[in-house]
C-alpha cells in the first residue's frame, strides 16, 4: 500500500524496455541513411576519426605520452 510521503518507484520492465529501444531506427530508414552516408565523404570521414578516438589505442597512447611527460620533468635522466 502506497502512502503519502513514500517514494515513487519506478517500474523496472518499462524502464528497460524504454532503454533497449533507444538508438534504433527503422530498418527502412536506416538503409536510407546508410547509402546516404556512404556517398558523404566528410561524413565518412569524421566516422573514422570518431571510431579511433574511441578506440583503446588512443587511451594507450595518452598513457605512454603522459608517463613520457612524467618521466621527463622528473630529473631521473639527470641533467645534461
Amino acid at each position: 500500500m502506497k502512502r503519502v510521503g513514500d517514494p515513487p518507484v519506478a517500474d523496472l520492465g518499462k524502464v528497460f524496455r524504454v532503454l533497449a529501444h533507444m538508438g534504433r531506427t527503422a530498418p527502412a530508414a536506416r538503409s536510407t541513411t546508410s547509402s546516404a552516408r556512404a556517398e558523404d565523404v566528410q561524413v565518412e570521414a569524421a566516422d573514422l576519426i570518431t571510431r579511433f578516438a574511441g578506440s583503446m589505442a588512443v587511451v594507450y597512447a595518452h598513457v605512454v605520452l603522459f608517463a613520457g611527460g612524467c618521466f621527463s620533468s622528473s630529473g631521473v635522466r639527470g641533467r645534461h
